[in-house]
């Protein structure tokens, strides 16, 4: 359980997180903002599902997420995430990646996705020390 406050941008909220074992939980609320979640794992894959909405507007959101690491490394994962702003104007955004890792602290990562029509591929190579 967590709470928060700050005078400088008037605004507080709390979050709760809770685990039971086979999913964990999740809510949280800042000032007219909710979102909540929930995670789990099953036969080796890692899926989350999210949804946050505004309160007096339209604005709001869900996303689901899926991952997987194969037997050689390989991290596979998804995202597909669909909302509406405060003018009423659907959203979509959508994005599928992979990570090795080639030794410690070097992997390779590659991304694709499409925030509303706008494709994008992304390649790296993090290095952390």
């Amino acid at each position: 359980v967590a709470a928060s406050t700050s005078s400088d941008a008037d605004a507080s909220g709390f979050g709760a997180r809770y685990s039971m074992g086979i999913a964990e939980v999740y809510f949280g609320s800042i000032e007219d903002q909710q979102n909540m979640g929930v995670k789990t794992s099953l036969a080796g894959f890692t899926i989350a599902v999210g949804s946050k909405k505004t309160d007096g507007t339209s604005a709001k959101s869900s996303d689901v997420a899926v991952k997987y690491t194969l037997a050689n490394g390989i991290t596979l994962a998804g995202v597909s995430a669909r909302g509406t702003d405060t003018a009423g104007a659907k959203t979509t955004y959508s994005n599928m990646g992979a990570k090795y890792t080639i030794a410690p602290g070097v992997a390779a990562k590659i991304e694709s996705g499409d925030a509303d029509g706008a494709k994008y591929t992304y390649m790296s190579f993090d290095v952390s020390f």
